[in-house]
């Protein structure tokens, strides 16, 4: 039940009024539901009580009056009802990606939250599951006001077997194997799928590996075009297939197993459902017949009996598929668990970045290993960056370069040790204020389907001949800020080459303009002739300010005012070009003679 609760009080949150809202059309659907019932036995009971035309058209035309105006506001508040379920659901796909959003980047690279996250997104249906889940509230609520009406009703019918006379041993006799029969029935059905749920979970947490495994191949393989290349040039298409069919029988023996648990409850539900009715016409016509009633009065016990085992049944059922459903979306509460973060700096602590002519960086004593590890990638580093300086870092794969990066992009913090800015620990910058300080253009650059504008601006808004001005200094082919890149939501849209790409993203951020650059292989897709013109620029791309960039091509070095050769998560050497490759048995002179080999 905590499950039910968690995911019912969640949406209660999203929105606080909905459930009054569920409620009060779950009320008037009861009443709209009786209401048939009560007209049907009203009219009988006038007509045996010998009442006038005049009467009774009068009165079926009052309650049918009546009924017709109750219908109308039901349909009224269940259609606003409605309104209200769409916008929560909304809200919770929004709640989604905003925990995703605001979560620290560092989240997206562990594994239990990448894991959890696509949990959640597996649950593809996640708008038709939360609204299931929404509209299993509401026919548990309706339910439960037409269990109130029905029992109100049933007791009534119990008041009358003490003027039965002879009879009452037999009704009395019938009502309590009615009333056994009714919980022995349901307590076998509650006590199955109780144990049903339990499977039930073992069953999803499968599930969702399938799905994982069948969206991986749907979305990322068999759908992507670019992949289509590999698929057909190495004769993927069979393999495919048999992985394909393998997931198809993986589902249909799940299926299969969910059909299996809902047999023996659902048989237990059929037989008794059967006893029940026979048992419940046989009571009410013995009652009938004994005289305590009339034969208006026998449709409206009939029809409200037969209606408070439906609806029991209908309880308990849906309360059993809410489990399941709720046990589902339970990825959603270790995501929230997950994204949980206090807030670093307590308000009226936070410290603002000055606007200097020239910045400081410094790195004290800053050691690094990534959660849930323990070894060091960056160890006991002492560094200082500041004016107007152009750093190269390099070294060999794996020696902290990017992992660096990351930690002055505040992408990551320093296990121990600290980054400081113009002398102000970065961790009391506010998160968006520092990310202004930087410009940076990662190795994994990303283009989205948007226009070369859109994508140049991105969040800093878009000056058409700013980003005209900057994609012309990168030298790229398109320069309309209009132009649609990638084909994924425009069939116009222009699929740009790596290279092209990644002149893009060092428009994109010359366009920001921050007082310190970063650059991971800025040129690594460039052709030759891309790279040298990029390198002729490079002095005015990152005029009057602060710039690292990391490079495995030690030629683009010799812009550098100064090169940091890392090893080991420690910097090893520390100088200009000529200073470091005159330095004998040095990682960098060692390095730039395996590359300049070949180019002499």
């Amino acid at each position: 039940m905590k499950r039910i609760k968690d995911m019912l009080a969640f949406c209660g949150r999203l929105d606080r009024g909905f459930y009054p809202v569920m409620l009060l059309g779950a009320l008037l659907e009861t009443l709209t539901g009786f209401g048939i019932l009560l007209i049907s036995s009203t009219i009988l009971n006038l007509l045996a009580a010998g009442k006038d035309a005049e009467t009774i058209l009068t009165l079926t035309a009052a309650m049918t009056l009546g009924f017709g105006l109750l219908q109308w506001i039901k349909n009224a508040v269940n259609q606003y009802k409605n309104y209200r379920m769409t916008r929560l659901v909304y809200r919770y796909q929004q709640f989604i990606t905003e925990q995703v959003l605001q979560a620290p980047y560092q989240y997206l690279e562990q594994e239990k939250f990448v894991e959890t996250l696509n949990q959640v997104r597996q649950n593809e249906d996640v708008y038709d599951l939360t609204g299931s889940i929404l509209n299993k509230v509401y026919e548990i609520a309706r339910n439960s006001f037409s269990v109130l009406v029905a029992a109100f009703s049933f007791l009534q019918l119990f008041g009358t077997v003490k003027h039965l006379g002879d009879s009452v041993f037999l009704v009395t006799m019938l009502i309590l194997a009615l009333f056994l029969l009714i919980v022995s029935s349901t307590g076998y059905i509650v006590w199955r799928r109780k144990k049903n749920a339990q499977s039930m979970e073992k069953l999803m947490e499968e599930m969702v590996q399938r799905n994982k495994v069948a969206m991986y191949l749907i979305n990322d393989v068999i759908a992507r075009y670019p992949v289509g290349k590999h698929i057909r040039l190495y004769g993927m298409q069979e393999r495919l297939l048999q992985e394909e069919e393998k997931q198809d029988r993986g589902f249909e023996e799940m299926n299969t197993n969910i059909d299996r648990l809902e047999i023996k409850p659902g048989l237990a539900g059929d037989i008794s459902s059967v006893a029940i009715s026979a048992m419940i016409y046989l009571t009410v016509s013995a009652v009938a017949l004994a005289g305590g009633l009339g034969a208006g009065s026998v449709i409206w016990y009939a029809g409200v009996v037969q209606q408070l085992l439906d609806c029991v049944r209908q309880l308990i059922n849906t309360v059993s598929f809410l489990y399941s459903d709720c046990t589902r979306q339970q990825a959603l509460f270790q995501l929230i668990d997950l994204t949980k973060t206090k807030k670093e700096t307590p308000a009226g602590q936070e410290c603002h970045i000055k606007p200097l002519p020239e910045h400081c960086l410094e790195f004290e004593n800053v050691s690094f290993a990534y959660p849930d590890t323990e070894k060091m990638v960056l160890q006991n580093l002492d560094l200082r960056l500041s004016g107007r300086e152009r750093v190269a870092l390099v070294g060999r794969n794996g020696c902290g370069k990017s992992t660096l990066i990351k930690l002055i992009c505040r992408l990551y913090d320093p296990t121990e040790g600290r980054i400081l800015l113009d002398g102000v620990d970065i961790r009391k910058i506010p998160r968006k204020e520092y990310a202004s300080f930087l410009s940076v253009v990662f190795q994994d650059y990303q283009i989205f389907a948007a226009t070369l504008g859109e994508n140049i601006a991105l969040a800093a808004g878009a000056d058409p001949s700013q980003i005209q001005n900057s994609a012309k200094k990168v030298g790229l082919k398109y320069t309309h800020p209009d132009t649609p890149l990638r084909r994924d939501l425009d069939e116009k849209g222009i699929e740009v080459s790596g290279g092209e790409g990644q002149k893009i993203a060092l428009a994109r951020a010359l366009y920001k303009n921050a007082p310190m650059v970063l650059l991971d292989e800025p040129t690594a897709s460039l052709d030759p002739i891309s790279e040298s013109e990029i390198y002729e620029k490079f002095h005015s791309l990152v005029e009057g300010k602060l710039a690292m960039f990391i490079s495995h091509r030690l030629s683009s070095c010799r812009f550098c005012d100064r090169i940091l050769v890392l090893q080991d998560g420690k910097i090893i050497q520390d100088g200009s070009h000529e200073i470091l490759e005159a330095q004998q048995g040095g990682l960098y002179r060692e390095m730039w003679q395996a590359q300049s080999q070949y180019y002499t």
